[in-house]
């Protein structure tokens, strides 16, 4: 008797989804999820530092809820850190440069262009840095004079 009532508890479990249990969402229940969601991604992504995917979860949500204050503000302080971080890039890059730390110049304004593939700056300077690196290397390298050769 005791299998019996399993196996018929089991198949009364499977004629009745639980999904069909639960009343319906309303559309603004869903898209209240979904922008839940959309936010948990976008702040995670923010927290990790990859500001530009946060940027552009925060637009989908956005869609989704346009003129949301809170969306809205958290939008804005992201964009300020991106071009914080860009800023910070391209300083870092002039830097190296004037200690002619070509190389590591270039890494920064790479950086720079991976946050915003357009930036005239990084693109000028890393153009300016590149140009330099290939006359270096189309001179001869002298030795420069010992001390003792100065003049007096």
């Amino acid at each position: 008797a005791m299998t019996k009532l399993q196996g018929g508890g089991d198949a009364a479990e499977e004629s009745a989804p639980p999904e069909q249990a639960a009343p319906p969402q309303s559309p603004a229940q869903e898209a209240a999820q979904e922008i839940d969601v959309l936010l948990i991604t976008a702040n995670s992504h923010r927290e990790m530092g990859d500001l530009k995917k946060a940027i552009s979860i925060y637009e989908q949500a956005l869609q989704l809820d346009p003129g949301n204050p809170e969306i809205t503000k958290d939008l804005s302080d992201t964009q300020e850190e991106l071009k914080k971080l860009i800023t910070t890039h391209l300083n870092e890059g002039i830097k190296l440069f004037n200690q002619e730390a070509i190389n590591e110049a270039i890494v920064e304004w790479d950086a720079a262009l991976a946050l915003d593939p357009q930036n005239r700056q990084a693109l000028d300077y890393k153009k300016r840095a590149q140009n330099m690196l290939k006359a270096l290397e189309s001179t001869p390298t002298t030795e420069a004079p010992a001390p003792t050769d100065a003049p007096k």
